[in-house]
């Protein structure tokens, strides 16, 4: 990984910084939660023994909490806000009219007005009912339903009571029944049988025994008007959990609607994991849950519910000092209060310090890429540094900085100053070796003369100790050469000329000068315009003549060749008869090297090193390669073009 990554991945440490912020909003907000159950479950206790004293108004008998009592069989009696008309419907009763509840195949739905209770039964199908029975207390009312349209309730299996009379009606979804009977005819008790013929029953509320009434209490509503706290959401339930009272606000179980992305983020992230109890199944008029369950036993509790958008927290508290509860207090509250204290601060805390992460992310990503550009320059810069003959170009970027790269820049300039200074005594190690060789060699020579001059010379020793000192003369005066062509070649002027026609020239004079060689030119038909010395270049060219020459047998033919390649000019000597040598090809242009048979006359190497110092020294480059099939071997000169035309000419 490159070094901004890394420097990225260091920075999403950064990222713990929002998540530890988060996880302490979070805290805070358990905290807050807690304290809102314990002072719930307060304020329950508190109202449970404030309402106490007006509970023997509301509560319901003793008896109706006997051990062997019908459990589900109680009906919810809602309060009706008019009168309604008894046409088969129930859009005149208010909101009651979407209480109604399942009892089997039967809709039922109970309400209360005056002295009356309505009573609102719906059969699902096209085979309509026999009979609707209300069974109270003692007596029975039946509905017979012969044909649709009013129809009186018969009393105890006598005489129709005008009193107790109904609407039956057919509908698209099946037949329903609107009744009502006066409430002293049920005593407290009510249980409901859809009959068919025969008196079959098809849908009842009970088995044996009909439930009793509940609803909301006048006594017990005024009781808590008087003493429930304003904007609290409180409840009067008897033991069964229906409501006999309430004050407050509605429920309101809504997300919060200012709840922007960065909370839904902090909630995603971090979770909305409240330890909550499922919603607890009700039917309509009644609260359940366990906090209900365990105040109808006495003792109090609070508890939290899930409900869609949010939670509910609610604690019941028992009314009375027995054991069983006479009624009881529930205290609801919803966790939306508790999201809208900590929601904004979250929000507030979560976006800054994410913004301060990215902020951090971006500082370090530009402080790398900083970073990776001085540590490219630098490496450029090394890479650089040492040119091809030894020679240092410069002093490395980043210096004089006052860091670690700055000291690495003036280690590695160190280095390479010893490196120039060792190539500097290398460069001079020739001129100085030629200088202190030249008078032993001098001596050496004068002594063999006079050797030869007395006559002591007789057999071929003295012809071969000669031999060997003319070599030794050869090879110091070739490290003298090699300098001093370096030299000159540096100090030659330029000047803008056509290539192709020198070439022209001298292939011709190629020619004439080996006459047992053939030599052709391919060339382009325009003129190839050089920045360069004439001479140094007519040098190069006679170096890579006399080279294919040496090699290629008697009548072979020596191609030379000029083509434009990109931005230079492409300078080539092909011969037949030879391969170049194992081992990379760019040593053959070094100095002193050659690869020329050991029988034949001794070469110093410096044809192919010239070469290579004219191409350099004109911003070129001279390379080998062999010929398809190994027939040969071409050497190649790759030299700049001239920018712009030559004056005079376009």
């Amino acid at each position: 990984m490159k070094l901004a990554g890394q420097l990225v991945a260091v920075s999403a440490v950064t990222l713990l910084l929002p998540w530890a912020g988060c996880q302490y909003a979070r805290d805070i907000e358990t905290t807050l939660r807690q304290g809102e159950a314990e002072t719930l479950s307060s304020t329950a206790r508190l109202l449970a023994a404030a309402v106490a004293p007006a509970a023997d108004e509301f509560a319901a008998p003793s008896t109706r909490w006997r051990a062997d009592r019908a459990r589900g069989a109680d009906l919810y009696v809602h309060v009706l806000p008019a009168l309604p008309t008894l046409d088969g419907f129930v859009e005149d009763w208010g909101p009651a009219s979407l209480q109604a509840e399942s009892h089997g195949d039967m809709a039922l739905l109970v309400a209360r007005r005056g002295v009356f209770i309505h009573v609102f039964v719906a059969a699902p199908g096209t085979r309509p009912p026999a009979a609707v029975s209300l069974h109270g207390r003692d007596l029975r009312v039946e509905f017979p339903l012969e044909a649709p349209g009013t129809v009186s309730g018969i009393v105890g299996g006598a005489s129709p009571d005008p009193r107790a009379r109904g609407d039956w009606q057919a509908t698209s979804a099946g037949w329903q029944l609107e009744a009502r009977v006066p409430a002293a005819l049920l005593d407290g008790r009510l249980g409901v049988r859809l009959l068919d013929s025969g008196g079959t029953v098809r849908a009842s509320t009970f088995r044996t025994v009909p439930g009793w009434m509940t609803g909301p209490d006048p006594a017990a509503q005024a009781a808590l008007d008087a003493l429930a706290p304003p904007g609290q959401r409180v409840f009067l339930v008897d033991r069964a959990g229906f409501v006999l009272a309430e004050h407050g606000p509605p429920r309101q179980s809504q997300p919060d609607p200012d709840a922007g992305w960065l909370e839904r983020l902090y909630r995603r992230v971090l979770g909305d994991r409240i330890d909550a109890d499922p919603p607890p199944a009700a039917r309509p008029g009644q609260l359940s849950g366990r906090h209900i369950e365990l105040a109808a036993l006495g003792v109090s509790d609070a508890r939290r519910y899930a409900l869609p958008g949010g939670s509910l927290l609610a604690a019941a508290a028992p009314i009375g000092s027995r054991q069983a509860a006479e009624a009881i207090v529930v205290v609801e509250r919803d966790t939306a209060e508790i999201l809208s204290l900590t929601g904004r601060p979250t929000r507030r805390l979560l976006g800054t310090s994410l913004l301060a992460s990215f902020a951090a992310a971006a500082v370090l990503l530009g402080y790398a890429v900083l970073l990776s550009l001085r540590i490219r320059r630098l490496r450029d810069a090394a890479g650089d540094a040492v040119g091809r003959r030894g020679e240092i170009s410069g002093p490395l970027p980043n210096a004089q900085a006052d860091d670690e790269l700055g000291d690495l820049a003036r280690s590695i300039g160190g280095l390479l100053g010893k490196v120039h200074e060792h190539n500097l005594y290398l460069q001079s190690l020739g001129g100085r070796l030629a200088h202190e060789l030249r008078t032993p060699l001098a001596v050496v020579r004068s002594s063999l003369d006079n050797l030869e001059a007395e006559g002591a010379g007789e057999g071929p020793w003295l012809g071969r100790a000669r031999d060997g000192v003319d070599r030794m003369g050869r090879l110091v005066n070739a490290l003298a050469a090699a300098r001093q062509i370096e030299r000159a070649v540096a100090a030659e002027t330029h000047e803008r000329f056509d290539l192709a026609a020198q070439v022209g020239e001298m292939t011709a004079a190629y020619q004439a000068l080996y006459p047992d060689r053939t030599f052709s030119l391919a060339r382009p038909g325009a003129a190839c315009w050089l920045d360069g010395a004439p001479e140094l270049i007519a040098q190069l060219l006679d170096k890579l003549v006399e080279n294919a020459v040496a090699f290629a047998p008697a009548g072979a033919d020596i191609r030379l060749a000029i083509e434009e390649s990109g931005s230079h000019w492409r300078l080539s000597v092909a011969n037949p008869g030879s391969r170049l040598p194992p081992g990379p090809p760019a040593r053959l242009f070094d100095s002193m090297v050659s690869e020329r048979p050991a029988d034949t006359t001794p070469h110093l190497g410096l044809g192919l090193f010239i070469v290579r110092l004219v191409a350099e020294h004109h911003g070129g480059r001279a390379s080998a390669r062999n010929l398809a099939n190994d027939t040969g071997v071409e050497f190649v000169v790759e030299l700049p073009q001239a920018h712009g035309a030559p004056p005079g000419r376009l």
